[in-house]
């Protein structure tokens, strides 16, 4: 297979190249643009960490089911005087610039007390109507049994009259004058008694009604009603009385697009209120907070950190490459195929956003991974080509030599990239699958975003070793021979004195094969001394703490981060509790209650209240407070360990929130963690019997290795706990970290492992002793090893001067696993233990031995 790559790719150099080209400038449309659909960084999401059927997940699916209300987000306004009459007014006039389309409501402190007092005018507007309908419902009797005896005393004096009037003029106009007085005396009298009756009336409806309303008020409804008003209100003030809360909750939109139009319409929103408070009130200032904004802030600072992280270390890595190769064009060819790669991962990544959820942590890690081992196969591609190139073009006599350079690309390019890609090619097509076996262990850890992780590693690497197989042997066939020749640099006075030290061109004799040498005089002295070296810096791991709340990740400094310990600290009842618990039973329901009080009777807890859940009938949601430095820390953890073993209550409870999900996250990935690792280690024992023929070279490599990582990890532990190097001091390193630093770690050990071993294999099949084999394999290979691992410490640190901790630790994690892989390991304990073991290095029982033989992978 690997000669038709040789010559497919000699003789369609140009096509190779053209296609790549072609892929690479789809992919990068793809990630960048998506086609109208949304461009890999829009379509990537930040999310907390979800266990398949554990309580924390529970808990997380239950809460955020409630179909009543859509995604709401806090804006905290500091700088402002709450007892300025001012600020009530300036929010009471903007709010309305909050209440963009797809916003459900806008509420502040203000708006609540304007609420409340709304609702006490519009209770003392019914009790006044109701007093208004009842003194006229009561005062229509008294009304009409007035009216009756006064029409009667009329009807009476106007008989008079008329009796009067029958007796003549004189004696009608008597009666008249004698009846006015009195029909005046009537309608007095009428209107007083009515008078009298409607006050006496009122007055006994006014104390009635009121009496009734005063019952109502006093009642556990009105109660709890006002209770609930004045608890929101000042939930939404600050405590230091300089500032106040805005919660804004927006519509739950199905449509992608309409939910990305109705958060830019907001967005907006708050750009207006911000620049009008900042008008109205100097030096205010607003922030946000959100999930949203959480996201999109993680989001960012992700995509800030790549920018630097390949800011900074690629130009150190081509430095280096430069000074290793002795010329650019050497030295560019592994970053072609870094970029190459890493291009078209991303352009594979943003498919996969199609059927799962990619999570935006993915960028960095594969970035990382993808840049290390690019540049190490490149590297060996590069290194063995120019070996190949200089051995074939010395072996023409020198009167012979080509001068063309069409002759020099038939006569020794061709032939040379051929050859590197049958031997090399081999050697890093085994190394890509060796480490995409170690990736894929991560598969049996039941947590979907390690699989994603371990997706996107395993992708990167096999467009990497690719990249090496393809790209660079056609690349080498058109510009070869200029490779061939000293660079113009190594004329230039220190430059070219690093290069010619440091250069990859090589002999079987050199400062590595005197160092094997030097360690097969006193292998036993130098294996104890180094593995007691790797005990010491394992050391530490004892004390690793695994974390993984999501919090942590919020970039510190920045505005939401700000948003959000400034709620944690000034408004309390809108944190997110340390705990919340789900119960199967109404909140009111003797059950709660008997939860509530075992709850409440734990150490540390400051409270612990119960609510009926969203949106899900006879379910009550407890939030606990816990007076706790660090909520997601030991103290939290112990509580949540405590309430899942409460005594039965009577109802289902599941019990959730960070420290709940972190402890459930760290369960899964230590459970399923020996699975995973027995699956590598089985795996790439196989591969390396089918590479050695050997059983015992295997079973050292995975010892080996295996010690390398733990100290690299207790090395790391100690820095990122004890905030060393300038680094942040950290209580844990997080856990999706140590898992990709154990994975990538391993797999970057076994990259070394199969450069080193795939040259002391071919020393030793050529029939060199053990010991010469060693020495000469070191000699060839050590120089390639500890370069790229200068290179790809260099790629690590970039990434590591980020702001982003998480990827400060798998930086600076796998910096020091590089560093100690490539001196302790790989140029000391090898040898040493190679040496110890003499012949036996190659021993295997005679079957598998025969099998090895059959269907061994070897250059």
């Amino acid at each position: 297979m690997f000669t038709v790559l040789g010559r497919v790719t000699t003789r369609r150099a140009w096509l190779v190249i053209a296609t790549w080209i072609l892929v690479l400038m789809a992919a990068a449309s793809t990630s960048l643009f998506g086609f109208g659909h949304g461009g890999l960084f829009q379509r990537m999401e930040t999310s907390e960490y979800k266990i398949p059927d554990a309580d924390s997940s529970t808990v997380m699916e239950l809460t955020e089911s409630d179909a009543s209300a859509g995604p709401s987000g806090i804006m905290v306004v500091e700088g402002v005087d709450l007892d300025n009459p001012l600020v009530a007014d300036f929010a009471n006039e903007n709010r309305h610039l909050l209440e963009t389309e797809h916003v459900d409501s806008v509420v502040d402190s203000f708006v609540v007390a304007q609420m409340r007092a709304d609702a006490e005018a519009d209770a003392e507007a019914r009790i006044q109507q109701e007093i208004a309908a009842q003194v006229e419902a009561a005062m229509q009797p008294i009304e009409s049994q007035a009216t009756d005896a006064a029409n009667e005393a009329r009807a009476q004096i106007q008989a008079e009259i008329d009796a009067a009037a029958a007796m003549g003029p004189q004696a009608q106009a008597a009666a008249q004058a004698q009846a006015d007085p009195a029909l005046a005396e009537i309608d007095q009298q009428t209107a007083s008694t009515l008078e009298d009756a409607k006050a006496q009336v009122t007055a006994e409806v006014t104390d009635a009604v009121q009496a009734a309303a005063a019952e109502a008020s006093a009642s556990d409804e009105s109660v709890a009603a006002r209770e609930e008003s004045d608890a929101l209100e000042a939930s939404l003030r600050s405590h230091e009385g300089d500032g106040y809360a805005v919660v804004v909750t927006r519509e739950d939109l199905a449509d992608k697009a309409e939910t990305n139009a109705s958060r830019a319409a907001l967005d907006e929103g708050v750009a207006k209120y911000q620049r009008a408070l900042q008008e109205e009130f100097p030096g205010a200032t607003v922030t946000e907070m959100s999930n949203d904004s959480i996201g999109d802030a993680i989001n960012v600072q992700i995509q800030e950190d790549l920018v630097k992280g390949e800011a900074l270390g690629l130009p150190v890595a081509a430095l280096l490459m430069l000074i290793v190769f002795g010329g650019a064009i050497a030295a560019g060819l592994p970053l072609v195929g870094a970029l190459s790669a890493i291009a078209a991962g991303m352009g594979v990544l943003w498919a996969s956003t199609w059927v799962t959820t990619i999570d935006a942590f993915i960028l960095n890690v594969v970035s990382i991974i993808g840049l290390s081992l690019s540049i190490d196969y490149g590297l060996l591609v590069v290194s063995r080509f120019r070996e190949e190139g200089v051995q074939r073009l010395r072996a023409i006599p020198e009167a012979d030599r080509p001068e063309a350079a069409a002759d020099i690309r038939r006569k020794v390019v061709v032939p040379a990239v051929r050859k590197t890609v049958t031997s090399a090619g081999r050697t890093v097509v085994f190394s890509a699958v060796t480490i995409a076996l170690s990736l894929g262990g991560i598969f049996l850890i039941d947590v979907h975003m390690l699989k994603t992780i371990a997706w996107g590693g395993i992708i990167v690497a096999m467009l990497a070793v690719l990249a090496a197989v393809t790209i660079i042997p056609a690349l080498l066939t058109i510009f070869g021979h200029r490779l061939l020749r000293p660079s113009p640099l190594t004329h230039v006075p220190v430059l070219g004195r690093m290069m010619k030290a440091v250069g990859d061109a090589s002999s079987d004799h050199g400062v590595f094969s005197k160092l094997a040498h030097a360690v097969q005089r006193r292998p036993w002295s130098v294996m104890l001394v180094v593995t007691a070296i790797l005990v010491l810096m394992a050391a530490p791991v004892r004390n690793l703490e695994l974390r993984n709340n999501f919090t942590d990740y919020i970039p510190k400094g920045s505005p939401t981060q700000i948003a959000f310990q400034t709620i944690q600290d000034d408004y309390p009842d809108l944190a997110t509790p340390a705990i919340q618990a789900v119960v199967e039973a109404p909140a009111d329901s003797d059950e709660v209650a008997d939860y509530l009080a075992q709850v409440r009777a734990l150490p540390g807890v400051e409270d612990a209240a119960a609510s009926e859940l969203s949106g899900h009938e006879h379910m009550a949601l407890i939030d606990v407070r816990v007076d706790a430095e660090d909520q997601a820390g030991s103290e939290v953890t112990q509580l949540v360990r405590d309430m899942r073993d409460f005594d039965d209550v009577g109802a289902q409870a599941w019990v959730g929130g960070s420290a709940a999900n972190q402890l459930d996250f760290r369960t899964t990935v230590t459970d399923d963690m020996p699975l995973a690792l027995a699956f590598v280690a089985a795996a790439v024992m196989l591969l390396l019997f089918l590479m050695t023929g050997s059983i015992i070279v295997p079973i050292k490599a995975l010892i080996i290795n295996s010690l390398s990582i733990i100290a690299s990890l207790g090395v790391t532990t100690a820095i990122f706990q004890n905030g060393w190097l300038g680094v942040p001091q950290s209580p844990g390193l997080e856990t999706f970290i140590v898992v990709c630093m154990i994975a990538f770690g391993f797999g970057l050990s076994m990259d070394y492992e199969v450069f080193l071993l795939a040259r002391i294999k071919e020393y030793w099949d050529a029939g060199d002793s053990n010991d010469h084999a060693v020495a000469k394999g070191l000699q060839r290979s050590g120089r390639i090893i500890t370069s790229a691992a200068a290179i790809v410490i260099a790629v690590f640190i970039g990434f590591a001067m980020g702001d982003m901790a998480a990827i400060k630790q798998i930086g600076v994690g796998l910096a020091i696993m590089v560093a100690t892989d490539a001196t302790l390991t790989r140029m000391l304990l090898v040898p040493a233990t190679m040496t110890v073991m003499g012949k036996w290095n190659w021993w295997a029982p005679k079957p598998l031995a025969k099998l090895a033989e059959k269907i061994g992978l070897r250059e």
